[in-house]
């Protein structure tokens, strides 16, 4: 197994077994720190956040198809509209009756600022 320093391009190498898992880690890991130190290096340390979303999935209840809820208006294949949440939404020729808005005005967004 290997890991590349990001900052020097220095290359560390682990010992694996045959299954490719890396032997006594921790043991290793600190012996190779305490030949950094012998040596009169400074040991890096590189830290990785990953993040991810999983977004709802819900069966729309008139075609019976999946729709992924990944953002604010999401739209079946049958036409269907559900909030981020998964309530059906009026039919578009509806939206904006009491504020005088278009479908289009509200799928694409104003020029307001938030």
């Amino acid at each position: 197994m290997n890991f590349t320093d990001p900052t020097t391009g220095a290359l560390t190498s682990f010992p694996c077994n045959v299954d490719g898992d890396p032997l006594d880690l921790n043991e290793y890991c600190q012996t190779l720190y305490d030949g950094y130190i012998e040596a009169g290096l400074k040991p890096w340390r590189s830290e990785v956040e990953h993040a991810w979303n999983e977004y709802a999935i819900i069966v729309c209840p008139r075609c019976r198809r999946h729709v992924e809820l990944c953002s604010f208006t999401n739209t079946c294949e049958c036409g269907a509209d559900f909030n981020m949440e998964g309530a059906l939404l009026a039919d578009r020729s509806q939206w904006g009756e009491e504020t005088g808005e278009t479908a289009a005005d509200i799928l694409v967004g104003g020029d307001d600022e938030w």
